[in-house]
Formats: structure tokens, C-alpha cells, sequence
């Protein structure tokens, strides 16, 4: 039996797009592969999307156990965004926060980074941006 060939990029663009048919055109909803209408949600996202919605995920959970010592000085932390390898973190600072208890930024954000690198190795950096609520 001969192996299938790798699928180039477009056809497997093509492969996860959602069907159209005609039942499907009047009711305005996407159709499964087998012909019936489907909903928008069995469709799943593009990859891109996927990869970035799961390594921001995965980058969140790395702050878990580092989110009680957060919190017993009265700050939020999350994962904002993830450009170039360089982890936007978003520090939200309560009215009861204890301002100096919290780490100086130099020393956090290497401390993170390393923390950061044991999920994606490619992460060089964490920018850390502070907020009044």
C-alpha cells in the first residue's frame, strides 16, 4: 500500500474549512461533511487560533502557583498576551494591595521568564504591565 502524501498548507486550509451546501445556505449555517446542517461550533478554529488560544492557556497555568502569594498582598495576575516570544503579563493592583510587597520588576520578570520557558521553550522575555482597579 503506498502512503499518502503530506497535505500542502492550502489543501489542509481546504480540508478544515467549512462546507456549504444549499440547505445549509438557506438556514445560514455552515453543513457537516456528510451533507447535514451542522452548527458554527462543531467547526473547530484554525490552527493558528488554536495554537495560540492553547499556549495561552498553558502560560496561565504556569502562574498558578505563584497567584495565593499574588493574592495575600492584594494583586491579580494574568497572562495578557504572548508577542514574539515575549509574554505580556497584566499585574491588577487592589485598593487594599500592599504596594511593597510586591516583587520590583526586574526581579519578577526573569524569575517568570524561567518559569514561562519550562512550557515554551522560544519565550525570551515577560513585559509586565501594572494596573489600578
Amino acid at each position: 500500500m503506498v502512503g499518502r502524501a503530506p497535505l500542502s498548507a492550502d489543501r489542509a486550509a481546504i480540508r478544515h474549512a467549512p462546507v456549504y451546501t444549499r440547505t445549509a445556505a438557506r438556514t445560514k449555517l455552515p453543513a457537516r461533511r456528510d451533507g447535514r446542517v451542522g452548527c458554527v461550533a462543531r467547526f473547530a478554529a484554525p490552527r493558528r487560533f488554536r495554537y495560540k488560544r492553547s499556549m495561552h492557556t498553558a502560560l496561565d497555568r504556569v502562574l498558578e502557583p505563584f497567584r495565593p502569594g499574588f493574592a495575600a498582598d492584594g494583586f491579580e495576575v494574568s497572562v495578557r498576551d504572548m508577542i514574539d516570544g515575549i509574554v505580556i503579563l497584566k499585574i491588577v493592583h487592589n485598593p487594599e494591595a500592599c504596594e511593597e510587597c510586591l516583587l520590583p520588576d526586574d526581579m519578577l520578570g526573569p524569575m517568570l521568564t524561567t518559569a514561562f520557558r519550562d512550557v515554551a521553550p522560544d519565550i525570551t522575555a515577560v513585559r509586565i504591565e501594572h494596573v489600578q482597579s
